[in-house]
């Protein structure tokens, strides 16, 4: 768990479920993320269990956003992705609509690059985002992120070509 000025992170639980689920059959969060939405909670309790073994195993970090006052589930953040050598890792994040624009992904995100960078001692934090995505390149940019390649990656929903940019954050 990382607790924060607003923000307590902490891992999910099969509870969860509704949570996750609305957001992850949110078309308005999934507009720039290449996935399916999903149809049904169990998928959610299926995703939440995959999770759960994995941050077990150490596979990756995954962590709910939940407002510190009153326990509200605002969004997600993670480390995945690692390299072979564990020196390096991916973030993504999501937060639900109401709750965008209101600095809580700043504030989650500069607690996971901490945590990455302190506790793990990742020695490079990436992040792939659609070149659409205006708000998640503002919110790496002003996290210190910088554009180090341009990759193409093939739509989970119909194959085609989505332009992406790679942001990179090293530590240090």
């Amino acid at each position: 768990m990382i607790t924060t000025s607003r923000l307590v992170l902490r891992p999910p639980v099969p509870e969860d479920a509704p949570s996750i689920f609305k957001l992850r059959s949110d078309p308005e969060v999934a507009v720039y993320l290449n996935r399916k939405l999903q149809t049904a909670v169990g998928e959610a309790e299926a995703f939440i269990s995959n999770l759960i073994a994995g941050f077990g195993e150490k596979k990756w970090y995954y962590w709910l956003l939940c407002s510190r006052e009153d326990g509200m589930f605002l969004g997600t953040i993670c480390l995945w992705n690692f390299s072979v050598d564990r020196m390096s890792a991916e973030v993504g994040y999501e937060l639900l609509p109401e709750f965008q624009g209101r600095g809580y992904a700043t504030e989650a995100l500069e607690a996971v690059l901490e945590y990455g960078f302190k506790t793990l001692a990742l020695a490079r934090i990436d992040a792939i985002v659609e070149k659409g995505n205006a708000k998640s390149k503002a919110l790496l940019e002003r996290s210190g992120f910088t554009i180090t390649k341009e990759i193409e990656e093939p739509s989970i929903s119909n194959g085609d070509p989505v332009q992406c940019v790679v942001y990179s954050l090293v530590s240090g």
